[in-house]
């Protein structure tokens, strides 16, 4: 009798522990959608959502979150973004277009004919979010973002892309390399000999000497400012030209060039 009772106590712990995996297990499939966010009081909190009820009642944030588990953008630096910029946030797309880096060649007309079919046809999705954006405000909407403390201190670098097919947008990526925008967008002159790896080469030698941030990129431009400057500018004047030639027959006047070049205002690329 007793050998069968110590039996049935056996069987009947077995099963209670399954049934507690079984509750534990159906419990952490329940459980609620967790989100780090750094905008607490103490600059950290847990923001805890049931998603699928959070999408029926919340569709305007719930698309936040959306943004958020698809760039890993943080919801309070989306929200951030599109308050600046008074529009709905978006994940950031460019159109694919086959970048040349240094050592690579296109041999003949055959290759030519194939990239060119290739080129600007496919929108690829990027790990980042854009909001669109005035053009007469972008730009301070680029320096407000690049200059708070809580989204530098988590490395996010705003910039605007401008790349004729969609409108002027404000983008918000996750990088500590200043240097990404031109990365995320291919940014190159390729037909002057520019690659892009070529060029981050070019703006991390400037950027050593007078300080570099990119606050535009697209395919064949991009707009920097300088942090400090020589008192001479035409040397400076001079190397950006080589970077970025004109297409003017007549000299450049660089005495004009290093006169455009200043502190804080933006200087833009286009390869055109």
């Amino acid at each position: 009798m007793m050998g069968r009772l110590l039996t049935l106590l056996a069987v009947f712990g077995v099963l209670a522990a399954l049934g507690l995996l079984v509750v534990r297990s159906c419990s952490f499939m329940a459980a609620p959608f967790m989100l780090a966010d750094m905008s607490g009081p103490n600059g950290f909190k847990i923001e805890q959502i049931d998603f699928d009820d959070y999408l029926k009642r919340h569709k305007t944030e719930a698309s936040v979150y959306e943004l958020a588990l698809k760039t890993n953008i943080l919801p309070s630096a989306i929200r951030q973004l599109e308050q600046a910029c008074g529009s709905p946030a978006q994940r950031l797309t460019t159109f694919y277009t086959y970048t040349v880096f240094s050592g690579e060649v296109a041999t003949n007309g055959q290759d030519e004919l194939f990239l060119s079919g290739l080129n600007g046809h496919d929108s690829v999705e990027l790990p980042g979010v854009c909001a669109p954006a005035h053009k007469s405000s972008c730009w301070q909407v680029v320096e407000a973002l690049n200059r708070d403390s809580l989204l530098t201190r988590q490395d996010y670098v705003a910039y605007t892309v401008e790349d004729g097919k969609n409108p002027l947008r404000v983008a918000l990526i996750h990088s500590d390399n200043r240097f990404a925008p031109l990365l995320f967008q291919q940014t190159n002159g390729v037909n002057f000999g520019i690659t892009t790896d070529s060029l981050v080469t070019e703006f991390r030698r400037l950027d050593a000497l007078y300080g570099v941030e990119i606050v535009g990129a697209g395919f064949d431009q991009c707009t920097i400012r300088f942090k400090s400057l020589p008192d001479n500018k035409l040397p400076l004047a001079a190397r950006l030209e080589r970077i970025c030639p004109s297409e003017q027959e007549e000299p450049v006047n660089l005495k004009a060039l290093a006169a455009e070049i200043q502190v804080g205002k933006n200087y833009s690329f286009w390869w055109d």
